[in-house]
């Protein structure tokens, strides 16, 4: 969860939790090196979004490939990578 301060009332907000992680970020959790993970991305091995040129993976469809150990299982609705 993110939060910040307004600087007129000196309260904390809470904003929305980040639901992406770059494609080193995903590695690192997956425990392999960067090189595999773009590779799994262009296999459509890892679910990922093309967002202008960055290469985001979801947190949710990452967290469900985790939990069914079958990608083709995922029911996120991304198959591979997905441009927007």
């Amino acid at each position: 969860m993110l939060s910040f301060v307004n600087k007129k009332s000196k309260e904390t907000v809470k904003t929305m939790e980040i639901q992406t992680l770059s494609v080193e970020e995903a590695a690192r959790i997956l425990g392999i090196g960067i090189t595999t993970a773009y590779s799994a991305v262009r296999r459509g091995e890892i679910p990922s979004l093309k967002i202008g040129g960055r290469l985001l993976i979801p947190k949710p469809a990452l967290e469900e490939m985790l939990r069914c150990g079958d990608r083709r299982e995922i029911s996120s609705g991304l198959s591979g990578r997905e441009s927007l």
